[in-house]
């Protein structure tokens, strides 16, 4: 079976990402209040209610894979739909680095893509 790079590019960073909430979103039982119980169940509910502080060096390392798999699909980008998957995987890389506060600005270039980082802003 062979499995196509970006598929392990998104696996890790899904990885990454469940272990960031894993390690930063356990409370331990000093820290929770007499009703936490209750108010877990409620969060268990609905993932996107949760928010999870990630220390800024982990941010840059996700950034930096994720611009790093960027500049990979920009090897064999084919324009006018025929890269259909990549522009998918692509949509979901920067929705990823939108959720960690950056955007990427991607233009095409001979050699493939040029990636610029900078702050996302909200519309």
């Amino acid at each position: 079976m062979n499995i196509p790079p970006w598929a392990v590019t998104v696996g890790l960073v899904v990885l990454i990402i469940f272990g960031l909430v894993w390690m930063f979103g356990h409370r331990t039982d000093k820290s929770k209040g007499a009703d936490a119980e209750e108010s877990d169940q409620r969060e268990a509910a609905s993932v996107d209610v949760k928010l999870v502080n990630v220390p800024l060096a982990s941010v840059d390392y996700l950034l930096d894979m994720i611009e790093n798999r960027i500049h990979e699909i920009g090897v064999t980008y084919q324009a006018n739909g025929r890269s259909y998957h990549d522009d998918l995987e692509m949509t979901a890389l920067r929705a990823m680095s939108r959720q960690l506060g950056f955007d990427f600005d991607v233009s095409s270039i001979s050699s493939g893509f040029a990636v610029t980082r900078h702050v996302h802003q909200p519309v």
